[in-house]
């Protein structure tokens, strides 16, 4: 069995989640608020990436983001200083409807600025109001969040950019065509640009030249993810997360189970009244048979021993699915995991000392506690770890039943905006111009991946995307302000332990499933369902116990059930739907619609 998975530091969800926090502000700041605002909680199980590459690419790509907000802050103090050109002359009257003189201030002091910020603004609410994502580096925009927008609020948003475009086309005449505000109005809008610009090269340099598929898959894994700063917290964030994303049990919230594993994807139990098989007569409808008292402790029926028939099948799975093909089947993980009521501080070696951990799984496979909590639980990674299957099996086996827990979870794709990534190493091409390819060398340094011919591009991209992109830097820096704060002043290591309630993989994943993918899920879920079951019915058979009855029972948990009964001397998986359920030796399934049907004949 695979007690000691792997970390996952070289799978494509995990280059794709580093990415997204260059790509995305909001996923950056919800990895850093889960993970270092949050230090009191466990972090949750990672299932296919290794977040600690994720959280070191978050921190740096918010130290990039300060930086450029505090050169853009400079930049702005330069033009409202420098800006002393009235726009123009208006009459008393006009001026009088304006309340508290408001026009004749911003005529006398920096009006071709106040103007602009009018023009940024203007952008960044019409990005804003069409969907699209306010990031302080931006890529070429995805119309996804667009479409997926009302009527109404689509004809808004055009509306709202085509004025704010105009807007900016109107002050870019006044200042360029006319010459109205002198050099100052043209300058201090392209040194913003510039700003903007220098963060643009300097993140794409990165994700070029650090997370490209080619580069990210055969970096040595200690550079491939951004150390965390050399203080005393990141060390210990360190030292917690290297200890509890891969290790073989996590702490819960009763309110918030099996995090980190996905959306439920259903789930079902099973209730069996345990019997020998030396039993003789059939048991007649209505009647119930007592259960039979155990012989001996060979005889006993223990979870140990039902898991232990479990695990052997599901390997034979993997190693059938390694000889015949590429079925991820081949890759499958078996662990056996426990979850901890949560309350022990992460510094203590309570929960995740590898000898303390090993002795609670060993003491909880057998008692069936509420608290602690015994799973066997089955990883399946698909589409290079964007499809996570995770099966959990629990078994029960005291008052003469067997109980069987089965809570299949998926987690889905990343999202689609942090593939962007791609598409930003694909426009790296060949450098053309000798002379530039000097000047980038000076100036960047040899290391640079960003081909001189690019930059051109890089900068016309910089100065359209300047009057959106400078507001959006300006206020995720401002929340960065807060968050640090706010950490500074709470304390969180000191804070009252706690579970996780987020979980890194869960943030950076797409509500949404291709059907291919949902093809693939329902099939690795039916398939080790079949191991499972053939497990038990073994464990059943090897302890003297009948078989038949497990054989022919049908469990249905709401509208979605699960059928396990005899085809061909083997056990068949299906949907039941309608409340059927079938006990006993000739059960025959019947839902509540048709047993009401009866009912209504009858009556008749």
């Amino acid at each position: 069995m695979d007690t000691s998975p792997p970390r996952h530091t070289r799978s494509e969800a995990t280059r794709l989640l580093c990415a997204g926090s260059y790509l995305s502000p909001d996923f950056r700041r919800q990895v850093v608020d889960e993970l270092v605002a949050h230090e009191e909680r466990t972090v949750a199980p990672s299932l296919g990436v290794d977040v600690l590459p994720v959280l070191g690419h978050a921190l740096r790509a918010r130290r990039l983001e300060a930086v450029a907000a505090v050169a853009l802050l400079t930049a702005w103090a330069v033009f409202l200083t420098a800006d002393r050109e009235p726009l123009l002359s208006v009459p008393d009257a006009f001026q009088a409807f304006l309340p508290f003189g408001l026009f004749a201030a911003v005529n006398e002091y920096s009006p071709w600025a106040c103007w602009y910020a009018v023009v940024c603004l203007g952008m960044l609410l019409a990005r804003y109001v069409s969907g699209l994502p306010l990031a302080s580096y931006m890529g070429a925009p995805l119309l996804s969040g667009f479409r997926k927008l009302g009527l109404m609020r689509r004809v808004f948003g055009i509306a709202l950019t085509l004025l704010s475009w105009a807007h900016g086309a109107v002050y870019w005449f006044s200042a360029l065509i006319l010459w109205r505000g002198g050099p100052v109005a043209v300058v201090c809008p392209l040194l913003i640009a510039c700003v903007v610009w220098a963060h643009r090269v300097r993140v794409t340099r990165i994700l070029r030249s650090e997370l490209s598929r080619e580069t990210f898959a055969h970096r040595h894994e200690e550079s491939r993810g951004v150390r965390l700063p050399d203080t005393a917290r990141y060390r210990r964030l360190r030292r917690f997360i290297l200890r509890e994303q891969h290790a073989p049990g996590s702490v819960y919230n009763p309110q918030l189970p099996f995090i980190g594993a996905g959306t439920p994807h259903q789930p079902w139990s099973l209730a069996l009244e345990l019997q020998h098989s030396g039993e003789h007569g059939a048991v007649g409808e209505g009647e119930r048979a007592l259960p039979t008292q155990s012989t001996g402790t060979d005889s006993a029926l223990t979870p140990r021993h039902v898991i232990d028939l479990i695990t052997p099948r599901l390997a034979s799975l993997r190693a059938a699915a390694a000889r015949t093909g590429r079925d991820r089947l081949k890759d499958l993980e078996v662990q056996e995991f426990v979850y901890l009521p949560a309350g022990v501080p992460r510094s203590s070696d309570v929960v995740f000392w590898p000898e303390q951990l090993q002795q609670h799984l060993d003491d909880a496979v057998n008692e069936g506690a509420e608290a602690r909590r015994h799973f066997l639980r089955i990883r399946v990674g698909a589409w290079d770890e964007q499809i996570v299957v995770t099966v959990f099996v629990r078994v029960h086996t005291q008052g003469g039943m067997l109980i069987l827990e089965v809570a299949p979870h998926v987690l889905g794709p990343i999202r689609e905006d942090f593939a962007e990534v791609d598409a930003v190493a694909a426009r790296s091409g060949a450098v053309r111009d000798v002379p530039r390819t000097v000047l980038r060398a000076l100036t960047l340094g040899p290391s640079t991946s960003m081909a001189a011919r690019d930059w051109p591009s890089e900068l016309v991209r910089s100065v359209f995307a300047a009057p959106s992109v400078a507001p959006a830097t300006g206020i995720s820096a401002l929340w960065t302000v807060v968050m640090v704060l706010r950490t500074w002043l709470l304390e969180p290591e000191h804070a009252t332990p706690g579970a996780p309630v987020k979980s890194v993989r869960e943030m950076g994943s797409a509500a949404v499933s291709s059907l291919f993918q949902e093809m693939d899920v329902s099939r690795y879920v039916k398939t080790v369902q079949d191991r499972i079951a053939s497990g038990v019915r073994d464990a059943l058979e090897q302890r003297g116990y009948r078989t038949d009855r497990f054989e022919q029972q049908i469990v249905n948990v709401g509208e979605g059930g699960l059928f396990i009964g005899e085809m061909n001397g083997g056990t068949a998986l299906g949907q039941v739907t309608g409340g059927a359920v079938a006990t006993g030796e000739r059960g025959r399934a019947r839902s509540a619609a048709a047993n009401a049907a009866k009912d209504r004949r009858v009556a008749q």
